[in-house]
Parts: C-alpha cells; structure tokens; sequence
C-alpha cells in the first residue's frame, strides 16, 4: 500500500454508487511478463464476471470523465461500470455507477447484486488475497 492510502476510483465522491476489492498483485503478476499477465488477468475475469452477470458486456478500453480524467472499464453494462486500477501492491476491482448513466434510480437498485457478484468472482478466483476497503489506511480480508 502506498503512501497515500487505498486507491478509490476518480471522483468517486460524486458518483450513485461506487464500491470494490483490492486483489494482492502477487496472485495476479506471477511470470513476470507484465503484458500476458495482465491479459491472462482481464480474460480470467471477464470470463467469470460474464458467467455470473450475463447482461455485463467487455469494454476493455479507457473511459474519458471530465476535467481529463480517464477510467480503465473492463466491463459494463447499462447501470454501472466495472473498472480496474493496478497500483504498487495490489489492482483494485470497482463497480460504479458512472456519470453518465441513464437510470440512476435503477441502477442504485442492482447496484449491490453487481458488488455481491464481484465479490463472489474475485474470492474464487484468487482465494486469499482478496481485500476490502476499511479507511483510507486500512483493508480487511474478505476471501
């Protein structure tokens, strides 16, 4: 973990709904190639977030947000984003619900089912090694 704390999405103050996990790095870049990693990582994820939330769609590509800021999405669909953030230490996994979606009101309704699920994914999938946001200091193990 770095100096300034748990990485949290940009902007996250401000959006419907914003949670995530943070997965140890360690699990995650084991040969050393960073590249086939990280699209062993993203494929592997995808596939099972898919599995689980059928109506998830892959984005794989930068998502541009106001004042120049851009978000790495993953996966999406027509309530909330999932987004990835590799840090030092550990790749935080998000769902949020972005500025620009088009039935808040609905998504603040699923948005917990989208949490449970990544959730759900991120502890079969890296058993261990999967932590949970206390503070800006601070993560729990939740599987």
């Amino acid at each position: 973990m770095g100096a300034r704390g748990y990485y949290q999405p940009p902007g996250h103050e401000n959006l419907a709904g914003c949670d995530g996990f943070y997965v140890d790095n360690s699990v995650l870049y084991q040969s050393g190639d960073i590249e086939s990693d990280w699209a062993a990582l993203t494929a592997r994820f995808c596939e099972s977030m898919t599995a689980a939330c059928p109506d998830l769609r892959v984005v794989n590509a930068w998502k541009s947000r106001d004042l120049g800021q851009s978000r790495y999405v993953l996966l999406s669909n027509r309530y909330l984003d999932i987004m990835l953030e590799t840090q030092d230490d550990y790749t935080a996994f998000y769902a949020i619900i972005p500025e620009d979606c088009d039935c808040v009101p609905m998504a603040k309704r699923v948005f917990r089912s989208y949490v449970n699920a990544l959730r759900r994914v991120l502890t079969g999938l890296y058993p261990g090694h999967v932590r949970k946001r206390k503070n800006a200091w601070e993560c729990l193990f939740v599987g």
